[in-house]
């Protein structure tokens, strides 16, 4: 995917001033934050592992399906902010579904698979972004706040960039 010409960072500058070259840099075909990489809940061989089998398993392909269901019966924001997308596997799902989507992933390695799966992605921290307050559609947390020391500081950026009445969608684990 061409980071030129992408719909969503062209929405961000007409409709609220940010400019994604203002805060990012193009690595290939990835948005890299000029910060030093944070620590993720993968390394790299572990991202790789998960995107090897991510397409292919049947977990994957049902959760991503009930995913498309519950967003669908919610109502679809106009672009899904998937914030800790690991590999894109859930990016990929909603995209075929129709749902225009932006993979946000501070670690490099899962930023790069999402753009090989063809979406727009991010290797950052959605606070590195430095985004206008009410700015984004939708957010999508799949597992993700479980990895967090200080899952409330995610959710309080979220609420802060989120657009009145804009979705946030949310799952964790069943287990501990």
């Amino acid at each position: 995917m061409s980071l030129e010409g992408d719909a969503e960072m062209e929405r961000l500058e007409r409709e609220c001033n940010w400019v994604v070259r203002d805060h990012l840099r193009a690595k290939g075909n990835v948005w890299v934050s000029a910060s030093s990489p944070p620590e993720t809940a993968f390394g790299d061989e572990e991202t790789a592992a998960v995107a090897e089998v991510a397409e292919g398993s049947w977990w994957f392909q049902l959760r991503n399906r009930l995913l498309v269901d519950l967003i669908d019966r919610q109502g679809r924001p106009a672009v899904l902010w998937e914030i800790g997308s690991g590999t894109g596997a859930v990016s990929l799902a909603l995209a075929t579904a129709g749902l225009a989507t932006v993979a946000v992933e501070p670690g490099r390695a899962g930023a790069e698979q999402a753009v090989f799966r063809g979406q727009t992605s991010i290797a950052a921290t959605l606070d590195e972004l430095d985004l206008p307050a009410s700015c984004l559609p939708g957010i999508g947390l799949f597992d993700v706040i479980e990895h967090l020391e200080r899952p409330e500081e995610l959710l309080t950026e979220c609420r802060r960039v989120l657009a009145p009445g804009s979705p946030i969608f949310l799952t964790v684990p069943a287990y501990t």
